[in-house]
């Protein structure tokens, strides 16, 4: 459970640090391929990048889906502030 959560600050680092943004912005606006247009949409979404990237490094199902529930409540909550 730790490591997940290590895993899910680290994804909030990637999808919200600006130079990180700018580059993928970059990248998608020279893309042509369909495959680097969905990685890059994985890269940008919390929720999406925490689950992918909790699930590849824990195995764990279960610990993926809290920690993307956990990105979506923040993600909404911010929305309502």
């Amino acid at each position: 459970m730790i490591l997940g959560a290590k895993i899910f600050l680290v994804t909030w680092f990637i999808t919200n640090f600006e130079p990180l943004q700018v580059f993928a912005d970059v990248l998608y606006k020279r893309s042509r391929y369909v495959v680097t247009d969905l990685i890059l949409e994985v890269f940008t979404c919390w929720k999406c990048l925490s689950l992918w990237a909790v699930l590849i490094l824990t195995q764990d199902v279960f610990i993926a889906l809290f920690f993307s529930l956990v990105a979506y409540v923040i993600e909404r909550g911010k929305g309502n502030i």
